[in-house]
């Protein structure tokens, strides 16, 4: 092992006889309370990351240590006075630099023609910006393929055959197939997603919630049963009550009903003003609430709020939808005469199904035998930019905000009706 020492060797206070100390250090001599500044991995030009190390010069006497050369910086008299030195390295470096580099403070000739090591923080903020990246703008593909099974068709419409013919399937890919997943009909209705070698069931983990919270719903067996004899209970003693009561009516003489009911008709007229006057007032708040509508809608600025709205989700709806797609098979519905008007819908639609639609008409029969394909991607940075266009417009914040504050208001004042009432 060879020791090379700095030009500008930092010592602690309690360093006097720094020749002997250098001595003992180099023959393995007693030095009980001796610390070593020494620079991380023995190299100058690796600026960040660790750059001094200090421990007791026992640890020189291991093998690893023997074998290499050792380049210190500082000795310090126990443990305390190595940290302290340490401090002052740190603040000569911040004083001269004005950073925290102290192997570019200690060597600044051994620096040039070195390039400067990127910190850590710009290469965990650069890998985070690359993966925002490759997620905005990386197109999710995805494709549809639906299938009605029928080509021998029927004399009329039978829900039962259309429905054992029907199948269909949907998947998508993302990042290079790295996140997968899809659904298909009938074969199975889990929704699926893969990520690398990772497979995940939406529908069982669904279904699994579910589960658990109707076993935290349930109650034991004991206490079910008993909340079952309270309910027989229950029900027998209204029966009891009610088979009494027409006894009862049964015995009760004719003049003695119609003086009850003569007795009961002077309260009939306020109860019907009492309903009426419950109409009225649901009415009147149903009017002002369409008026509110109204007013809102006929506003300048909520038309033109939802007109942007409008026009952000109609560009959006466009980037989403399939761009390749066709509808190809044999298709009847058991007349000619409706058959023929399928057709003439059909034709209507050509400038949008034109090279996309190629069906054979069935005059005879109803027969349904298609087939549906459907190919596409979507952006998120489309996504992102159509919510960001819709959140940030004042127009649509403010048109927001007036539906929800005439909300709160019904809200409070059906909560002021309920109290009223109790």
């Amino acid at each position: 092992m060879r020791i090379t020492y700095y030009k500008n060797l930092y010592t602690s206070p309690n360093i006097r006889h720094l020749k002997a100390v250098k001595w003992r250090l180099a023959h393995h001599a007693g030095n009980l309370a001796l610390w070593v500044i020494t620079v991380s991995g023995g190299k100058k030009t690796e600026p960040g990351g660790n750059q001094l190390e200090f421990f007791h010069c026992m640890f020189l006497h291991q093998p690893w240590y023997k074998k290499r050369d050792l380049l210190v910086i500082g000795l310090a008299e126990g443990r305390a006075e190595a940290i302290d030195l340490i401090q002052k390295i740190t603040e000569d470096c911040i004083a001269a630099t004005g950073g925290t580099d102290l192997k570019a403070f200690l060597f600044p000739e051994a620096q040039e023609g070195q390039p400067p090591a990127a910190p850590r923080e710009l290469i965990v903020l650069f890998v985070i910006l690359a993966l925002l990246l490759l997620i905005l703008f990386v197109p999710i593909s995805y494709e549809v393929h639906g299938r009605l099974s029928d080509p021998e068709g029927g004399e009329s419409f039978d829900f039962e055959r259309v429905k054992s013919g029907l199948s269909g399937s949907f998947h998508f890919r993302f990042l290079f197939s790295l996140v997968s997943g899809g659904i298909s009909y009938p074969e199975g209705t889990d929704f699926v997603i893969r990520i690398a070698f990772l497979r995940i069931n939406l529908s069982e983990k669904k279904r699994s919630k579910e589960e658990r919270v109707e076993t935290e719903e349930k109650p034991d067996n004991e206490a079910q049963r008993q909340l079952d004899r309270d309910l027989a209970e229950k029900e027998r003693t209204k029966q009891e009550e009610s088979s009494k009561g027409k006894e009862k009516a049964a015995k009760t003489p004719p003049l003695e009903k119609l003086k009850a009911l003569l007795e009961k008709l002077p309260d009939l007229p306020d109860a019907a003003y009492d309903r009426i006057q419950e109409w009225e007032k649901k009415a009147d708040r149903a009017l002002k609430n369409a008026d509110f509508y109204l007013n809102l809608i006929s506003d300048p600025s909520s038309q033109e709020a939802v007109e942007k709205a409008l026009s952000s989700i109609g560009k959006l709806a466009k980037h989403i939808l399939p761009k390749n797609w066709s509808l190809t098979g044999t298709a009847g519905l058991g007349d000619p005469a409706a058959t023929g008007e399928l057709l003439v819908i059909l034709a209507q639609l050509y400038p949008v199904t034109c090279g996309h639609v190629a069906i054979l008409p069935d005059f005879d029969r109803w027969r349904a035998d298609l087939r549906f394909e459907a190919k596409g991607h979507v952006q998120l940075i489309f996504v992102a930019a159509a919510a960001i266009r819709i959140l940030t417009d004042r127009d649509i914040k403010r048109l927001i905000g007036r539906i929800r504050r005439h909300r709160e208001r019904r809200k409070q004042a059906k909560s002021r009706r309920k109290a009223a009432a109790a």
